[in-house]
């Protein structure tokens, strides 16, 4: 028997299972930031996919060098790969200078040419003892800390690699999250443009909140992502989801690695993974990062817009087929402030047009992205075929939410023209438009469904004896127009309009929703385990958490508390601490 599958039978009661475990995973690559942010954005799925020989590269932009040696960042990278599955050969290190409180002149971002100097007192990529940084693996030369070599870094990563699926973080609240989002949507749209046959499958998480600063709710049934809400969490600052692409109701849940639903720490994947990174205390997080789904948003890349010929009547046009919905020339600003990523014409334009010229192209389904902000927006624009195809559209809206337009039948054209009929205020564009053949999309994640229980994701779902029933439900990937069926496989009790009504002799239900697809039978397969004692055992397993997080907290804050206690005195501390809300 593997290692990996002796793992899945110590950590799981084998009745929990899913066809999503058992499937063919795409060629990934994971783009972080830092060392743990692996974690941060997909340590379930790297987990997954490697359970079933999937083959994940993960790729760390920084050395992580600001606080802590890059030997012991970098050693701790790969501990924590190596406990999730991913073989050190796929582990890579771009090795620029992390560069958290820099200030903006001597971060790369704000330089194309020449250097600026790391908190470590590097100008040039490097790895620790034992590593090699990417460039010099594939060039034979370091590269310089710039934006430039920094992007032609991400090009040359991408296209050696040439990944299915490509996971990255977004426009979270540091400089170094902002930087490689920005800088990998600028590489990504240089591939695209150069590379038609390559069109790969794109998913963006936000590391920050919806994992290393999210709620601390950890329970006995683990809960599904919350939604982040500015003010109730630190380091979200201004709102990112609500906007253009990030609409809630649009994530794309995964279910969380089989190896990570225990809540035995010890046996649970993703928490040993989380206990390598010592010098970050991470593990003090581990009641925001574990949940039971793992949240992210899809970008498409078979855009048409990539292959056209684009023509504005005033105004710089290249920002429509760029691939970036939002950019950034300040990302030290705490509250995003966007700029510098929409079309807009001149006042004085007439016509307020921009065209899009193919040789001949399939056009079936058009999604159309404004600007964010309330300074202006477009209010009527006119799509129009050289066909003859014509229809108007808007208003838009003002989170910069897409405009989608699936057409009644497929068109063959050669051009497609944007008219900006009516617009409100000053400031009115477009940030993104988009052509497909189709409004489908064949995703490199094949479909699975989930059984949820009041919107959370359940897998051995614990319930109090005097339990009479438990509302279930589903949510589906890529599952369209399919009856789900229900039904209980081990057990006297019985489900009644999506309701499972418990019989008291069960002690654990086994419960079993499958459907007939395209890809063959799906399913999903949880138990509801009856327990005696659920808000004792609930509240052990928060103390629990509130008690590493306490634990955690001293060992980072040992030497202040000490100088604390001797200046203010033991009780004034601990009010010092609480008003804070340090823990």
């Amino acid at each position: 028997m593997t290692d990996e599958k002796m793992n899945y039978k110590m950590n799981v009661d084998i009745s929990i299972d899913n066809s999503f475990y058992h499937e063919q995973f795409p060629r990934t690559l994971i783009l972080a930031p830092h060392p743990d942010d692996e974690i941060n954005l997909s340590a379930n799925l790297i987990n997954t996919f490697t359970l079933n020989k999937g083959e994940v590269f993960v790729a760390f932009a920084t050395n992580g060098d600001w606080n802590a040696s890059p030997n012991i960042r970098i050693k701790e990278a790969r501990a924590s790969l190596n406990i999730l599955g991913v073989k050190n050969d796929n582990i890579i290190f771009l090795g620029y200078g992390d560069s958290w409180f820099s200030c903006k002149s001597k971060h790369m971002f704000y330089t194309d040419i020449g250097y600026v100097e790391s908190k470590a007192g590097r100008v040039q990529t490097y790895a620790c003892e034992g590593f090699v940084d990417y460039s010099y693996i594939c060039n034979g030369k370091h590269r310089y800390y710039n934006v430039v070599d920094f992007c032609e870094d991400l090009i040359d990563l991408i296209s050696n690699i040439k990944p299915e699926l490509i996971v990255c973080v977004d426009y979270d609240e540091h400089p170094d999250h902002r930087m490689l989002s920005i800088c990998f949507e600028r590489a990504l749209s240089r591939i695209l443009k150069l590379n038609s046959q390559y069109r790969p499958e794109v998913l963006k998480r936000l590391a920050y909140p919806l994992a290393y600063c999210a709620a601390s709710d950890y329970q006995l049934n683990n809960l599904s992502t919350r939604k982040p809400e500015v003010g109730d969490i630190d380091r979200y600052k201004g709102e990112i989801i609500g906007l253009n692409n990030f609409q809630w109701e649009k994530r794309i849940r995964l279910p969380i690695t089989p190896n990570a639903i225990s809540n035995n720490f010890k046996r649970n994947i993703v928490a040993r993974a989380l206990k390598c990174h010592k010098s970050q205390y991470i593990f003090g997080r581990v009641g925001r990062i574990l949940n039971s789904d793992e949240v992210y948003w899809r970008r498409r890349t078979d855009n048409a817009a990539y292959t056209a010929k684009i023509e504005s009547t005033s105004g710089n046009p290249r920002y429509v087929n760029d691939f970036q919905l939002i950019s950034a020339t300040d990302i030290f600003e705490l509250s995003p402030v966007f700029d510098d990523y929409y079309w807009s014409p001149d006042e004085k334009d007439v016509d307020k047009s921009i065209s899009f010229e193919w040789d001949d192209q399939e056009v079936a389904y058009i999604k159309l992205f404004g600007n964010l902000g309330n300074q202006g927006k477009i209010e009527c624009l006119a799509i129009s075929f050289d066909d003859g195809f014509y229809q108007e559209v808007g208003p838009f809206p003002d989170n910069g939410a897409p405009i989608e337009v699936v057409l009644d039948k497929s068109h063959i054209i050669k051009k497609c023209t944007l008219t900006i009929k009516r617009f409100s205020g000053k400031e009115y564009g477009l940030a993104e438009c988009e052509f497909y053949r189709s409004f489908c999309y064949k995703s490199c994640i094949n479909p699975f469904i989930k059984i949820i229980s009041d919107n959370h994701f359940i897998y051995n779902y614990y319930v109090s004896k005097k339990a009479n029933s438990v509302k279930l439900d589903f949510y589906n990937y890529e599952v369209v127009d399919k009856a789900i069926n229900l039904k209980v496989l081990k057990g006297e009790s019985i489900i009644v309009n999506k309701t499972l009504v418990i019989d008291k002799r069960d002690k654990n239900i086994v419960i079993r929703a499958d459907v007939e697809t395209g890809n063959g039978r799906i399913y999903d397969q949880i138990v509801v385990t009856r327990v005696t004692n659920f808000f004792a055992l609930n509240l052990i397993q928060v103390t629990k958490i509130r008690f590493i997080e306490f634990k955690v907290f001293l060992q980072k804050n040992r030497d202040d508390l000490f100088r604390y206690i001797k200046k203010y005195g033991l009780v004034e501390t601990m009010k010092k601490i609480l008003n804070r809300n340090r823990l």
